[in-house]
């Protein structure tokens, strides 16, 4: 008996949503006939009660896996009596389908290469390890398909969102304080293609600096280097992010907004990233233009030009940006050293470095204070720009004064919020 292969929709207990097919599969090889199904897409699972045979899964099959009986329903097996479920439940995944041939239950061999973290892109790029408690498996007679969750959560933690998010304040920030009437459609697709363009340089990032963040004790977690996105993945992901931030900007905005819009994107991905990470220490001073390309580009739709005030107002985030970065490497500097990648504080002594820091950080309060004052005057938003600027002007104090690494990571937490405080005032005033 030769080989034949049919092509046909899923059957009534498997739902797909996306694009679902089911491959089946004939093997001279066998007396029985394994079934091979392919899935595309998003499938919804139906598991009701009173199930017909209550035959039990095959030997072999792995706690919290499902069985189907003749008549394609299906019911969780219990992970202590092997026996089927007397609820009903209806699931809704969205999973990706790996497939097995084999007539009895026997894990893939890309099953067992996903129990080892690092290894598990082998198995599949979008696959998430710490996921793995919710792989199902379903049986009919002699079918066995199984399935897998796609977790997105992983391409989340690339476009580093507690960063970003900053940036895209500013982008905001920089439209309503230049705009004489905020026009809602616009904003919402200048902070799409901030979000777009900003996101798609995080996860470059990643990307770039992977074997960086492997060595690093902070960053070891991280996706790449945890092997929960398959490198080439995580490069697609970004730079397709990033063309699509640029070209929604050029095309529903203005070609100045796209402008600092690929300008941004060029100084951290490119200009701090690629050329100065690993170079110099002063990787954060060319690469914190980066914050002034998204307040310009906001001004810049309100505006339809970039004036000298603009210039000075987005001064206030590059000030801000290396005090911030080296306060947090002056935390971790043993895995900078380790990584070898340089910053102020593993090129400098610590004294130094303590004094180059606050002196920054001192600085910025006080301009951002100025800045406000002859830019806006007494506006609604001057109490939160002077709260801003009294917390990071106590905690560099208290450095100066103390010299120890504790007040350091005071003086981070407690000057993180000023650079918020402004853009807020900004867009209250």
């Amino acid at each position: 008996m030769g080989r034949r292969k049919i092509t046909r929709p899923a059957t009534a207990w498997m739902t797909g949503t996306a694009g679902l097919k089911a491959a089946i599969t004939t093997s001279p090889t066998t007396a029985k006939t394994p079934y091979h199904f392919q899935y595309l897409g998003a499938a919804t699972f139906t598991t009701p009660r009173d199930m017909s045979s209550g035959t039990k899964a095959p030997s072999g099959a792995a706690s919290g896996d499902f069985k189907a009986s003749s008549p394609c329903t299906a019911s969780r097996i219990d992970s202590a009596a092997r026996t089927t479920s007397p609820s009903e439940t209806k699931r809704s995944h969205n999973c990706l389908h790996l497939a097995n041939s084999h007539s009895r239950y026997s894990p893939p061999p890309s099953e067992a290469a996903a129990t080892t973290p690092n290894r598990a892109a082998d198995m599949c790029p979008l696959y998430t390890a710490r996921y793995s408690h919710f792989r199902q498996s379903c049986f009919h007679q002699d079918l066995k398909c199984q399935f897998i969750y796609i977790d997105m959560s992983p391409y989340l933690v690339l476009l580093k969102p507690r960063v970003i998010w900053l940036l895209i304040l500013a982008s905001a920030a920089g439209y309503i304080y230049a705009t004489p009437a905020v026009d809602m459609q616009k904003l919402l697709w200048l902070l799409t293609a901030a979000t777009l363009s900003t996101g798609g340089a995080a996860a470059f990032n990643h990307y770039w600096e992977r074997d960086i963040d492997a060595k690093m004790t902070r960053t070891a977690k991280r996706p790449l280097p945890r092997g929960l996105v398959d490198p080439r993945a995580a490069l697609i992901y970004s730079l397709a992010l990033s063309a699509a931030g640029v070209a929604l900007a050029f095309i529903l905005l203005t070609p100045l907004v796209a402008f600092f819009t690929a300008l941004g994107w060029f100084f951290y991905a490119v200009v701090y990233t690629i050329w100065l990470k690993r170079r110099s220490w002063l990787n954060v001073l060319a690469g914190g233009f980066a914050g002034n390309a998204t307040f310009l580009g906001g001004y810049a739709l309100g505006r339809g030009y970039v004036d000298l005030p603009a210039v000075l107002l987005s001064f206030a985030i590059y000030l801000w940006i290396p005090a911030h970065i080296w306060a947090l490497a002056y935390r971790y500097r043993d895995d900078y050293i380790k990584a070898g990648v340089p910053m102020l504080p593993t090129v400098a002594s610590l004294g130094t470095s303590q004094l180059v820091i606050t002196s920054m950080n001192i600085a910025s309060a006080i301009y951002a204070v100025v800045l406000y004052l002859a830019f806006v005057g007494l506006g609604t938003g001057l109490p939160l720009v002077a709260l801003g600027a009294a917390m990071s002007l106590y905690s560099s104090l208290l450095v100066l004064k103390r010299r120890d690494d504790a007040s350091m990571w005071k003086m981070y937490k407690m000057s993180s919020p000023i650079l918020t405080f402004f853009l807020l005032a900004l867009l209250i005033r």
